[in-house]
């Protein structure tokens, strides 16, 4: 059985919203995404049903829990770039 990877952006990616910063959490599997979320203990309202990349916003501490719990840092734009022209 293969396992889907669960992805956030690594720690100098991050965006500023206020005086904090945040960092996407996704997989190209939302039932991943959603098992992932659930394991960490987020609130489903986190999550923000984006037609571009369905997602939760971890703040630096939950970051650093989602790695402890297996998640991948990778850069939305390498994740952008390597997927098929017609998934973009």
């Amino acid at each position: 059985m293969s396992t889907i990877s669960v992805y956030t952006e690594p720690k100098k990616e991050g965006s500023i919203k206020g005086s904090r910063h945040w960092y996407c959490m996704w997989s190209p599997n939302i039932n991943a995404l959603h098992a992932m979320a659930r394991k960490m203990g987020l609130k489903p309202e986190w999550f923000k049903d984006s037609a571009m990349l369905p997602h939760y916003e971890l703040s630096w501490p939950i970051r650093e829990k989602a790695i402890e719990n297996g998640v991948i840092e990778l850069s939305l734009k390498e994740y952008i770039a390597n997927q098929p022209k017609e998934e973009r």
